[in-house]
C-alpha cells in the first residue's frame, strides 16, 4: 500500500467520498462550462471521487492540507512572537501601559510639588520675610520630592518603560503666613498621596506584584508619615495667633520638623540641603 507522510488510506475519513472538492482539486477535474447537463456532471463528479483514492490525487490533497495548515500555524507563531518580542527585545516584561503612564504622571506631581516647595522656601528665605526655620523646612521637603521623583524614574526605567517628564506646575506662595504655607503643603502631599494610592490600585488590579510592592514600600508609609508630621505643624500654627512673635516661635519649631521625617533636636541633619 502507498504510505504518505502521517497519514494512510486507513486513516482517511470515511465520508471523504462525499466532500466537494472541486475547488481544490487541479483544473483538469473542474467543471469548465457552467450549462453542462446535470447527468454529465453527475457522471464526472463519480469520475474525480474514484480516481481520488489513486495515490497521486491523495498526494496532491494530503500536500495541500499540510501547506495550507503550515501557513496558519506560521501566521499564528509570528504573531505571538512579534509579542513577546515586544517585550523581551526592550527589557520590558509584564509591564503595561497603563502603569507606564501613571508611573510617568507620579514623576510629574513629584517635581511639581518639588519646585512648588523651592519656591515656598525662596520666598521664607527672602531679607524682608527673614524666616530660614521655615526656609529650611522647605528646602528639605524639595530634596526629598526630588528623591522621590528620581526613585520613580529609576523604576521606570528597571522595567523597561518609557520615562515621559512633561510640564510642572509650580505653585506660588507670594505674601503668605506659615501657616497658610502649611495648608498649601498639606493639600499638595494629599493630591501625591491620592495618586500613589491609585497606582498602587492598578497594580493589583493587572496583579503586578513588583510595582504594588515598590509603591506600598517605599512611598505609601513616608507619604502617610508626611501628611501626619504637616498635619501637626498646620494645628499648632493654626493655636497661635499671626503676630510676629508667634511667627518668630513657629520659625524655631518648624526648623526640627521635615515633611517626612522628623528631625531631632540638638543632632545634626543629614538631609539637610546645602545653603544656595
Amino acid at each position: 500500500m502507498f504510505a504518505l507522510n502521517f497519514f494512510t488510506l486507513s486513516q482517511l475519513p470515511k465520508t471523504i467520498t462525499s466532500f466537494r472538492i472541486s475547488s481544490i482539486l487541479p483544473i483538469q477535474f473542474r467543471n469548465k462550462s457552467s450549462t453542462t447537463k446535470s447527468t454529465r456532471k453527475s457522471t464526472r463528479i463519480e469520475k474525480i471521487n474514484s480516481n481520488l483514492f489513486n495515490s497521486k490525487s491523495i498526494g496532491g490533497l494530503l500536500k495541500f492540507i499540510d501547506k495550507y495548515n503550515f501557513k496558519e500555524n506560521e501566521k499564528r507563531f509570528s504573531t505571538d512572537c512579534e509579542k513577546e518580542n515586544a517585550e523581551s527585545t526592550t527589557g520590558r516584561f509584564k509591564y503595561s501601559k497603563e502603569i507606564e503612564e501613571a508611573i510617568n504622571n507620579q514623576i510629574t506631581s513629584e517635581f511639581s510639588a518639588a519646585f512648588s516647595y523651592l519656591s515656598v522656601a525662596c520666598y521664607f528665605g527672602r531679607t524682608n520675610v527673614g524666616l530660614l526655620g521655615t526656609q529650611q523646612f522647605y528646602r528639605r521637603m524639595y530634596s526629598e520630592e526630588i528623591e522621590h521623583a528620581l526613585a520613580l524614574i529609576k523604576y521606570q526605567e528597571l522595567r523597561g518603560g518609557h520615562v515621559e517628564l512633561k510640564e510642572v506646575n509650580i505653585g506660588s506662595c507670594e505674601s503668605c503666613t506659615i501657616q497658610k504655607s502649611l495648608e498649601i503643603a498639606l493639600r499638595m502631599e494629599k493630591g501625591v498621596c491620592d495618586q500613589l494610592f491609585q497606582i498602587l490600585k492598578l497594580a493589583q488590579k493587572q496583579n503586578d506584584i513588583r510595582t504594588e510592592d515598590f509603591i506600598s514600600t517605599d512611598f505609601i508609609q513616608e507619604q502617610l508619615q508626611s501628611l501626619r508630621n504637616i498635619g501637626n505643624l498646620l494645628t499648632n500654627a493654626t493655636r497661635m495667633a499671626e503676630s510676629g512673635l508667634s511667627q518668630y516661635m513657629l520659625d524655631k519649631e518648624i526648623s526640627t520638623q521635615s515633611g517626612h521625617r522628623t528631625i531631632q533636636a540638638g543632632k545634626p541633619d543629614v538631609n539637610k540641603t546645602p545653603t544656595f
